[in-house]
């Protein structure tokens, strides 16, 4: 299913294409004049991106942040394919977010939001309690590169 900006639930009729480790797909939506965002391959470190998104429940939020770094994936399944392209950058999203454009300044989309991770500072030394709180170093953003998303799409051969 599919969710418009209104909260209607909107029937996902066909996957036309997914790739399970880029952790991206292609649908068709039945009932909805959607107009899907452009995609933006062409971006580097330190270009200005945007995440409108809903996480942990609080609707609309939007943030502003970087391109921190690209990398690949290492353990794909096949030796053949290519590791898929990950984003990090430093717009906040959290549980809820997933799936929500990572957008350039020009409004199209360079990724999509997949995970979160939190690195810990430091472990907690074994004179403390092991009930306290291990301070947290930096959160990786971590999108899905539009780039992954156009590799899903084949040229027709008419």
């Amino acid at each position: 299913m599919a969710v418009d900006e209104t909260s209607a639930v909107l029937p996902v009729t066909e996957v036309l294409a997914a790739n399970r480790e880029s952790d991206a797909c292609i649908i068709r939506i039945a009932g909805a004049a959607l107009t899907p965002l452009p995609l933006n391959t062409n971006v580097f470190p330190g270009d200005t991106v945007y995440c409108y998104s809903d996480p942990v429940g609080h609707r609309d939020y939007f943030s502003a942040g970087i391109v921190n770094r690209f990398y690949q994936l290492s353990g794909t399944q096949s030796a053949s394919a290519v590791a898929p392209t990950r984003i990090n950058v430093s717009t906040d999203w959290a549980p809820g977010s997933s799936g929500s454009a990572v957008l350039d300044d020009c409004g199209n989309a360079i990724g999509h939001v997949t995970k979160i991770s939190a690195v810990p500072n430091q472990p907690v030394p074994k004179a403390q309690d092991s009930h306290a709180e291990t301070p947290t170093a930096i959160v990786f953003h971590e999108a899905v590169s539009a780039r992954d998303v156009l590799r899903l799409i084949t040229p027709r051969k008419d």
